[in-house]
């Protein structure tokens, strides 16, 4: 009986690491997928359609309407000052 568990016990961990170990490639082999494309510098993007350095919007419809949203706004101000 208690052969039994320990044996049931012993296979069930057995199995455990073996889904450790694939789920450990399986990272790997995505890791290794990524650097062999490049997808990781492809990511580093802003959330703002705005360049800081050139200091000019993107030519983009949301670039546009960021545009269009900051010149309301300085219009809107400038208004209140006279």
């Amino acid at each position: 009986m208690y052969e039994r568990r320990r044996d049931e016990n012993a296979s069930k961990e057995h199995q455990r690491w073996l889904e450790i170990e694939q789920q450990q490639r399986a990272e790997a082999e995505r890791l290794e997928h990524a650097r062999a494309v490049g997808l990781r510098g492809k990511q580093n993007k802003s959330s703002e359609h705005f360049n800081i350095i050139s200091l000019n919007y993107h030519d983009t419809k949301e670039g546009h309407v960021l545009q269009f949203k900051v010149s309301s706004v300085c219009n809107c101000i400038s208004t209140m000052g006279n």
